[in-house]
């Protein structure tokens, strides 16, 4: 009788550590997610009471940013991480495009430490619905934040001097280790069927507040359009906090680049750069017109990283990118939006 033996089969050695070591790695990512998860919903979720009732050139900030709430100090709003207040964000960005592709022009200005209020609030001169063009002055003189600012908007009223701060490529950010605002604001300009006039077919504001109770920061995106009696009504926003967060966690608004025409006269002197060790240009890139790099506060994401997994050592001395790079980690909100669209 003949007897066949079979070899029994089985995994090996190497096989088995593998597949423990997988199944180790999976286990453990499907705890930090349901951690992640679980400590999120239980933190954020739901509304929090914010008091925003800062003082000086803030005062009666929410009646300023929402006109129906004058008065009142006491806000409920969604804690960050929000993907329903994130929802609300992507319906303003969208809005915010498609007022862009009728525009002919979008101005932005850096607004630190000032409502975007001219006089006493809840009054408010600085949400022109159009704005006259000073005779003698040419379109093409307008090139840049800067001189929509100082040949168009102050020549208006006067109080834009005090409202907004004059930059030219990098709008500047507060320089207090724990500031109470960082803002600013976006002109939007289409043509005008009124010679001598500019129409503004809608202002854009962005206001980070520092809060106390509790501590943090409100953040709020605004759209006023033109209302024929009125002025300027608020039509869209969204708004969020940040707990535990900083004003100065976050930064800038806008980087504007120029003309790459303007390297006919080469500004590369100590004079002329900027406070991130960028010369002046460095920043005239655009080949047909300028254009403006914008960030807004992101629902979605938690204000305080810092973007220091992104290297700053990768960022040669004077590279164009020091002022932004670390944005990336902080919002995902981010546009890229010629001066002259129209162009």
């Amino acid at each position: 009788m003949n007897v066949f033996c079979r070899a029994s089969k089985g995994f090996t050695l190497p096989e088995l550590l593998v597949a423990g070591a997988l199944s180790a790695a999976f286990m453990t990512a499907a705890a930090l997610s349901f951690q992640a998860v679980t400590y999120n919903q239980q933190r954020y979720q739901g509304l929090v009471s914010v008091r925003v009732d800062p003082g000086g050139g803030l005062a009666g900030a929410v009646g300023n940013f929402y006109p129906n709430l004058t008065g009142q100090t006491m806000l409920n709003v969604y804690g960050s991480p929000t993907y329903g207040r994130a929802a609300a964000a992507q319906n303003v960005y969208d809005r915010f495009w498609e007022d862009v592709e009728k525009a002919s022009a979008v101005f932005c200005l850096s607004r630190n430490g000032q409502l975007n209020v001219a006089g006493t609030p809840p009054g408010n001169l600085m949400r022109p619905k159009e704005l006259p063009f000073p005779s003698g002055l040419s379109f093409i003189d307008v090139d840049s934040h800067s001189a929509f600012l100082q040949d168009v908007l102050i020549p208006y009223n006067s109080a834009a001097t005090t409202i907004y701060t004059d930059y030219r490529n990098v709008s500047p950010v507060p320089l207090a280790a724990d500031p109470d605002h960082m803002g600013g604001s976006v002109y939007v300009i289409q043509p005008y069927d009124i010679e001598g006039e500019l129409g503004v077919r809608a202002i854009y504001e962005i206001d980070l507040l520092k809060t106390s109770s509790p501590v943090g920061v409100y953040a709020s995106v605004r759209r006023y359009v033109k209302n024929t009696i009125t002025g300027m009504d608020l039509s869209d926003y969204y708004d969020v906090f940040y707990e535990d967060a900083k004003v100065s966690d976050f930064g800038p608004f806008f980087v504007s680049f120029e003309k790459s025409g303007r390297l006919a006269h080469p500004e590369t002197s100590a004079a002329d750069t900027d406070a991130y060790g960028v010369i002046a240009d460095s920043y005239k890139i655009g080949p047909r017109a300028p254009f403006t790099f914008m960030w807004w506060p992101d629902p979605a994401l938690m204000l305080g990283k810092d973007g220091g997994e992104l290297s700053a050592a990768s960022l040669s001395s004077g590279d164009v990118r020091a002022a932004y790079y670390e944005m990336g980690a902080k919002t995902s909100l981010m546009s890229v939006v010629p001066i002259f669209p129209s162009l």
